[in-house]
């Protein structure tokens, strides 16, 4: 098939804050979390493969000596576009996914390279014509600042002013297109040690939804505004799942407000758990699933007719001459052979439509855990 729609998933989100690691999360744990369902989220070209090998290496030597060290993570230096692949099945029409990655750099005026103004202007047009907007939130950022001071920090560090511009402008974007789905989803990661359902014991999940709700509440609202039939939604990521928290500092390097953490490994450290990932998987998943299937009825309709013409131009008479020339030149056989291709045509979408209708009903069935996932 050669119906493959595509769509865009935007990142807005400072520097280290955990975006390659979201998405190489997404693919690492999908074959597992989309087990028994007709849906198979792959890398559509080598440089994805590359990229997920890389990051997922760099995951795994984050873990040494009984701790966790975030900062084994390399930063990226340039822009990166994810290709991805959701197929409901290998004769179904597929859905191409891009996401692009960038240097978080390029995210804040204060620290964009005067270099980069024309990268980050086509970071800006990709985030624009994005159906999803996720905004990664480091949640020790916002769990930990406890004073007046760690909290105006913790503004900064999570890029709160730029934040909620490309969300403005993103959103703007979205409101000319009000038949088409958008998705915000505000993502806190790094969140073993605030959750009580993998291997810590701490539950704080209600502290950081609310913390969450009412730092990006002027984001919430701005979509609200300028995009009103945009989805909205929450979901707490682990990134490596067998750590805990020991201790945050707050420091400053050049000026700027920073937090070190140190973190413990639990048990061997060799089994990491991405908790809640299968949640943002299903939250994506739904809303593409469903943007395909809208796009595929419309599609359904118009082949149908197309279709439904050919047939009748097949078999028309035109007369005892008119019939004659039609067979003698081969027109009635061309005209029969279209018929059949559009109706072919217009089948399989049909089809692909019903396929989707089972996976759509699957997913809308799919448990979310109240303390990880919420909508607003």
């Amino acid at each position: 098939m050669t119906d493959e729609l595509l769509y865009r998933i935007g990142l807005a989100g400072p520097s280290r804050v955990g975006k390659s690691s979201l998405v190489v999360s997404l693919l690492r744990d999908s074959r597992e979390q989309l087990g028994g369902y007709p849906l198979h989220l792959t890398a559509a070209d080598l440089g994805t493969e590359r990229r997920v090998a890389k990051t997922t290496a760099e995951l795994d030597n984050s873990l040494i000596q009984g701790e966790f060290r975030s900062d084994a993570l390399a930063g990226n230096v340039e822009a990166f576009t994810f290709q991805l692949r959701l197929a409901a099945g290998p004769k179904s029409a597929g859905l191409r996914i891009e996401l692009m990655d960038y240097p978080g750099k390029w995210f804040n005026p204060r620290t964009r390279p005067d270099d980069s103004v024309a990268d980050w202007a086509a970071c800006k047009d990709f985030i624009a014509n994005a159906s999803v907007l996720v905004v990664p939130v480091e949640a020790i950022v916002l769990m930990e600042a406890t004073g007046t001071r760690q909290r105006a920090a913790s503004k900064q560090l999570l890029a709160l002013e730029e934040v909620a511009k490309t969300a403005e402008w993103w959103a703007t974007s979205r409101g000319q297109y009000r038949d088409e789905p958008a998705l915000l989803l505000l993502c806190p990661v790094k969140c073993e040690s605030y959750f009580a359902d993998n291997l810590n014991a701490t539950d704080r999940s209600t502290e950081l939804h609310e913390a969450v709700r009412t730092t990006y509440a002027k984001v919430i609202d701005t979509v609200r505004d300028n995009a009103p039939h945009a989805e909205i939604a929450y979901c707490a990521v682990d990134t490596i799942g067998c750590v805990s928290l020991v201790r945050a500092d707050w420091t400053e390097e050049g000026g700027q407000p920073v937090i070190r953490a140190k973190y413990r490994v639990i048990g061997d450290g060799e089994e990491m758990s991405f908790k809640g990932i299968d949640h943002l998987l299903t939250l994506l998943l739904r809303h593409l699933v469903d943007a395909q299937h809208r796009a595929l009825e419309i599609l359904a309709v118009q082949r149908e007719r197309a279709a439904a013409e050919a047939e009748a131009l097949a078999i028309r008479n035109e007369g005892l001459i008119g019939n004659l020339l039609l067979s003698l030149s081969g027109q009635r056989r061309r005209r029969r052979q279209l018929s059949s291709d559009r109706r072919g045509a217009a089948d399989s979408t049909h089809r692909q439509v019903e396929e989707l209708n089972e996976v759509i009903k699957d997913l809308a069935e799919r448990p979310l855990s109240a303390k990880r996932v919420n909508t607003w």
